[in-house]
């Protein structure tokens, strides 16, 4: 029969890696879970920095009260509600006003092309006219000489 001290050696976690295997998280996610959500670790050394012991129990009860809905078997926190829903809100927003660019992008070519072919046929009309005598090249007309 095992002895208390071998169960408990079982329950102890050493280091970051091995917390990390046993809530299927990666290394810098516990690590930052400690800073931010008081993962329950134990430093041998009283150092800030150093090495890191956790029981397997008390893992097990943080995960439980730390959120009911976490999926540690995702590698991943669900996000927030809210947070979610204006991400996908704000994606939605961006694919439309994509859209409308691209509409609108499309009758502002449409709409240089008209411009375009208007001022080349207002050219060609001063061009005729000018052609003809009816106005001097230099852009002036002749002053009429009033007849008395």
């Amino acid at each position: 029969m095992p002895d208390s001290s071998s169960k408990n050696q079982s329950s102890l976690l050493m280091g970051w890696k091995e917390i990390a295997i046993y809530l299927n998280l990666g290394l810098r996610t516990v690590q930052r879970y400690e800073q931010q959500h008081q993962l329950p670790v134990l430093r041998p050394s009283g150092k800030l920095r150093g090495p890191v012991l956790a029981t397997k129990s008390e893992l097990d009860l943080w995960v439980g009260s730390f959120s009911k809905g976490l999926d540690f078997e995702s590698n991943a926190l669900p996000r927030s509600e809210p947070k979610w829903k204006t991400l996908r809100s704000n994606i939605t927003r961006a694919q439309r006003l994509r859209s409308q660019t691209v509409e609108l992008g499309s009758k502002l070519v449409g709409s240089i092309a008209g411009l375009q072919k208007t001022l080349a046929h207002s050219q060609s009309i001063v061009l005729n006219v000018v052609g003809s005598g009816a106005i001097p090249s230099n852009g002036r007309r002749k002053p009429r000489i009033a007849s008395t």
